[in-house]
């Protein structure tokens, strides 16, 4: 006897396991959650293992993946996903009848089971939840919206919150009102599209039913099908409160029946609270519930390479022992996958944007390029492969749709399918204003017109002042002959080779009398005036020194002759040769035009996102402060901006005509040039024409002179 009882420990020892295993794997529950082809043709598939009361299993189990019937290599990890729950709660007067005693409300059993539910969600982080009330209409104002905020929820349901209420309506209310659960239902699953791609959704209904307001079942269903087809599946569940025996109730009668019914057409769990208050076992049932909403979350991601297999639907199996499930799947058939492009994160001048595909089922069609979401072209792209989009930053149009500032760079693509997609990437891109050679060069055929009428009157010109100069005869001979010219009279004679020229101003005689020119075969030069010896020299040149005392006098001539040294001495003037010069300051001599200071003019461009440039003068001021208009710290240039300070910079020009920046202390920091370099307060820095300074994150200045 106890070698058969040794026989059958062994057996036991041996066998059980082995059974164990078998009884375990018969009772797994399988489901694809959702499967993901963003990386295809790597594709990750998510799937919930459950034991039968619903509970996600300890460990991941031993997965098969089969693709239309084939076998394929698969490798499961165990992830940990969030868990968004809405909440949908009857607060009609209805709820306020004799609940599981006669001294506690359906309400009162209601809420005693959300608390519950809310401290199961608790027991793990980064879980979600939202409640939604309804009477005889959906109450928006009571809805508390999809959030990681747990306790705001708790303390509603505890009635901790006086801004929210948390109540059912009194007995004595309207009963015959309208009920509308199913527009409660819609109005929680509403709540559910917020939650995160990866997290699971469940729905849990508080209600005493009405057997007398027939709910739209067919609406539900089909929100809870494009939920399917958007992988995001909702599990429900339906806590039915209250019961329909005369016996059990006040005044209104509970419906647990039509919530049932509901329950069977959604594929929804029920949990049932009638009259009586529920023993250990339905207790440990309701628990159960709860806790497998959270087990939701403990998911296994199945990861399969699909090669080269083309673009087509096929079946996808996954097994676990004997549990499977399957699902049809359009495999590669997914929005094209790309990234924008941008030759320079500085849209100035001329810029070249572009798309890098990624994957693409089917050949791009087009492309739209969008500036902080505008469109920066009216049509498409559909030029070449990488559907290159040239753009002109310069252009008035432009710069008057996007000013200078920072913006957002994106795009979105169709394939021949029609299927859309947006780039996987931004950019952050900065508007710059264009130069003034960038404006000028836009106005190249203003500046040709201009120089041709020029040119065209430079010609004209030339052509009278030669026929004026052909009007002078040359009269040859020993006699002398006048010819007048315009104010001018001219004596010529022709005396052994040499022309001789007479000049008289006005028909009158110079100061110092006629002088006679002779120009010899050998280019010098012989002067002659009556009284006066006769002398040959190279021709004079006359130079005149600025900056001397005011005197008038003859100018200081000097005169080289080749072999001889340089010398100065003074030239016998005529009275045109006469030069005047005053000191700094002084008042000049009538009828005598004054000396004329260069002077630099600097110029301010201010650009805030948004309006119009706006240029400024400096108009030779020393000093001019810039800030926010402010009437009682006015500034010499005000700009009409939160960010700048009442006295943000001082531009300071100085005498030798350089501009100065003086950087006050701000709230919102100077900056300079394209990349806004931070300048501390105190510090002073010398500008340059088109030097660029930001006051503030947003309002940039720009100066220059002419």
């Amino acid at each position: 006897m106890v070698r058969l009882l040794i026989i059958f420990a062994m057996c036991v020892a041996t066998l059980g396991p082995a059974v164990l295993r078998a009884q375990e794997a018969a009772s797994i529950q399988l489901r694809i959650l959702a499967i993901d082809q963003r990386d295809y043709p790597q594709v990750l598939v998510r799937v919930l293992a459950s034991d039968a009361l619903g509970q996600a299993l300890g460990t991941p189990p031993t997965y098969q993946l089969l693709l239309d019937g084939a076998p394929i290599d698969a490798v499961a990890t165990r992830l940990r996903v969030p868990v968004a729950v809405s909440l949908v709660f009857d607060r009609g007067s209805r709820m306020s009848d004799a609940g599981t005693t006669p001294f506690i409300s359906r309400f009162d059993d209601a809420r005693a089971l959300a608390r519950e539910l809310i401290d199961t969600l608790q027991r793990e982080p980064d879980q979600l939840a939202a409640l939604v009330t309804f009477t005889d209409q959906v109450e928006a104002a009571r809805t508390v919206p999809l959030s990681h905020d747990l306790g705001l929820i708790s303390n509603v349901i505890n009635q901790a919150d006086p801004a929210l209420p948390f109540a059912a309506e009194p007995l004595d209310g309207a009963s015959g009102a309208a009920y509308p659960l199913g527009d409660a239902i819609l109005a929680g699953l509403d709540q559910l599209e917020q939650a995160p791609d990866d997290a699971q959704r469940a729905l849990v209904v508080f209600a005493a039913g009405d057997d007398r307001a027939p709910v739209d079942v067919a609406a539900i269903q089909a929100r809870l099908a494009e939920s399917d087809a958007r992988q995001h599946p909702v599990q429900l569940v339906i806590v039915s409160l209250g019961s329909a025996d005369p016996a059990s109730f006040q005044r209104i009668p509970a419906a647990p029946a039509t919530l049932v019914n509901l329950a069977e057409a959604l594929d929804a769990s029920v949990i049932t609270v009638g009259d009586q208050p529920p023993d250990q076992a339905q207790r440990r049932a309701i628990s159960d519930q709860f806790a497998a909403l959270l087990a939701r979350g403990r998911i296994d991601q199945i990861t399969i390479n699909l090669g080269e297999r083309p673009v087509g639907s096929g079946q996808l199996a996954v097994l676990a022992g004997a549990a499977r499930d399957a699902v049809e799947v359009e495999f590669g058939a997914i929005a094209p996958r790309f990234r924008v492009t941008s030759d320079s994160p500085a849209l100035r001048g001329q810029v070249r944007l572009g798309v890098e595909v990624a994957y693409s089922a089917a050949p791009l069609a087009e492309v739209n390029y969008l500036l902080d979401n505008r469109l920066l072209t009216t049509t498409p792209v559909r030029a070449d492969a990488d559907f290159a989009l040239m753009l002109d930053t310069a252009d008035p149009a432009f710069q008057q749709r996007f000013p200078p500032g920072r913006y957002v760079l994106a795009a979105t693509a169709t394939d021949s399918a029609g299927r859309a997609g947006n780039a996987l990437n931004t950019l952050e891109v900065t508007v710059v204003a264009p130069t003034v050679i960038e404006r000028a060069g836009r106005l190249w055929w203003v500046f040709a017109l201009v120089f041709g009428v020029v040119l065209l009157a430079a010609l004209l010109v030339l052509g009278v002042l030669g026929r004026r100069r052909g009007n002078v005869p040359v009269i040859a001979g020993a006699g002398a002959a006048a010819v007048q010219s315009g104010d001018t009279q001219v004596y010529q004679r022709d005396a052994g080779g040499a022309a001789d020229v007479t000049v008289r101003h006005d028909g009158k005689a110079p100061a110092f009398g006629d002088v006679t020119v002779r120009y010899d075969d050998d280019g010098v030069t012989e002067r002659h005036q009556p009284g006066m010896a006769q002398r040959r020299e190279p021709d004079v040149t006359e130079r005149h020194q600025p900056g001397m005392a005011q005197r008038r006098e003859p100018d200081v001539t000097e005169r080289h002759q080749p072999g001889m040294a340089q010398r100065r001495e003074r030239s016998t003037p005529t009275y045109a040769d006469l030069t005047e010069r005053h000191a700094p300051g002084a008042t000049p001599a009538a009828g005598r035009a004054p000396a004329t200071d260069r002077l630099v003019s600097w110029n301010v461009s201010i650009a805030i996102p948004g309006l119009a440039v706006r240029h400024v003068a400096l108009a030779g001021r020393s000093t001019v402060s810039i800030g926010r208009r402010d009437a009682s710290y006015p500034s010499d240039i005000d700009i009409d901006h939160q960010t700048v300070s009442r006295r943000h910079i001082v531009l300071e020009q100085r005498a030798d005509g350089t501009l100065h920046a003086l950087v006050q202390q701000t709230g919102n920091g100077t900056y300079a040039g394209i990349d806004q370099r931070r300048l501390e307060p105190g510090a002073a820095m010398r500008l340059s024409s088109g030097d660029i300074l930001w006051l503030g994150p947003h309002v940039r200045i720009e100066v220059r002179h002419d």
